[in-house]
């Protein structure tokens, strides 16, 4: 099996548009040059709110994926991602 190549699509287009005209041998090889994108699989999970009743602490978010946790996501640098296991929390369900 061939490995995949993730390309930016906009490059996609405006290689198209340069080399369309082309025959089909020569738009593959000018395809072919198209830089791979940087990309990565994303994980998505959501916060779990539990109250602990520790005064300034009172509720503890755990992650749905890697069930780590956080003292309050006011707390976090960046709370549309989990701090333990970089997973996207930002409304999409796991």
């Amino acid at each position: 099996m061939e490995k995949k190549k993730y390309v930016d699509f906009d490059k996609v287009i405006t290689t198209y548009k340069t080399f369309g005209h082309l025959n089909l041998h020569n738009a593959l090889e000018a395809f072919n040059e198209i830089p791979a994108a940087d990309v990565r699989p994303t994980t998505h999970g959501k916060w779990k709110e539990i109250k602990t009743g520790l005064g300034l602490f009172d509720y503890q978010f755990e992650c749905s994926m890697c069930h780590g946790w956080t003292p309050n996501k006011a707390y976090v640098i960046a709370p549309d991602f989990c701090p333990n296991c970089g997973a996207d929390m930002r409304g999409i369900n796991e």
